[in-house]
Order: structure tokens, then C-alpha cells, then sequence
């Protein structure tokens, strides 16, 4: 899921924190502690990466050209 404006309130397996992006597309975190930072930027690298890290999973296992 996208986070396309507005903020959204998240809480993962005990971190809480709030993602929202701004205006130019820029995600802004905000968090209780760095664990809870740590855990939001996790969370919206995956977002943001899902189909570049699927892809380089594909490559690595020999299947682009099936998949494509």
C-alpha cells in the first residue's frame, strides 16, 4: 500500500510511529525512540521497494525471462 498523502498511525510488533510523506513525495518519520525509526524506515523501504527487491530476487534465481 502506498502512502500517497496524509499520515498514518502504525504500530509493529510493539513499535509505534506515524509516516507521512510530504507534498514532493519525501517520507517523513516520526518515532518515540530509534528503535521505533528504525523499524518505520523498514516498513516504508519495503513499501517503496517491493518490486525492485522482487525483481532482483527473480534475477538472482535464474527466472526474469519466465516472470517477464
Amino acid at each position: 500500500m502506498k502512502l500517497k498523502n496524509g499520515s498514518r498511525a502504525t504500530r509493529i510488533a510493539g513499535a509505534s510511529f506515524e509516516i507521512c510523506r510530504t507534498p514532493d513525495g519525501v517520507v517523513e518519520i516520526r518515532g518515540d525512540d530509534d528503535l521505533n525509526l528504525a523499524t518505520a524506515t523498514g516498513f516504508v523501504h519495503a513499501m517503496d521497494r517491493l518490486l525492485q527487491m522482487t525483481l532482483v530476487r527473480l534475477v538472482g534465481q535464474g527466472r526474469v525471462c519466465e516472470c517477464l
